[in-house]
Parts: C-alpha cells; sequence; structure tokens
C-alpha cells in the first residue's frame, strides 16, 4: 500500500466503471503524474498502457470508458511510460 502504487486490477476497473472502484481516480491524480512504471507485460499490462497513452478526445470518446475516468485522461500529463517484464 504505497501511495501512487495500484494494482492492474484497479485500474481496469477504474476505467470500466465498477462502482466499488470509482475511488481510485483520486488516488491516482493524474494531472499530476508524468511517469508510469507498468510492472508486468501480459495482456493486461499492456492495456494499461495503451489507455494511458492515447488521445481520450480522438481515441477513447467513442469507447466505452467510464466518463470519470475519461474526464482525468484528459486532464493527463504521461511522458514515459516504462513496461517492466521478464521472460
Amino acid at each position: 500500500n504505497k501511495p501512487g502504487v495500484i494494482s492492474a486490477r484497479q485500474f481496469v476497473n477504474w476505467y470500466n466503471s465498477h462502482p466499488n472502484y470509482r475511488h481510485i481516480g483520486e488516488l491516482i491524480n493524474l494531472p499530476n503524474v508524468k511517469d508510469v512504471i507498468i510492472i508486468g507485460n501480459g495482456n493486461v499490462a499492456i492495456d494499461c498502457a495503451r489507455i494511458l497513452l492515447k488521445d481520450p478526445k480522438s481515441e477513447l470518446c467513442n469507447t466505452d470508458i467510464s466518463i470519470d475516468a475519461l474526464r482525468q485522461l484528459e486532464k493527463c500529463n504521461i511522458e514515459n511510460v516504462t513496461i517492466i517484464g521478464r521472460r
């Protein structure tokens, strides 16, 4: 339970509008995040990276992503996403 550290499950459930994970948006505070490190290189890890790197206004607005997540992602200032994986 470190500040700024969340699981992929929490992140995915947040952007998919799971009611038990609405608070995750407040925990991650995307407008203040510049660098993201994703541990793992499976499908869910890559999905998380894709969501963080896509332009919400042109690439996510016509998807079923939650409105709350879309609004936060629109304010996102992420510059670097590093994926750490092993084979």
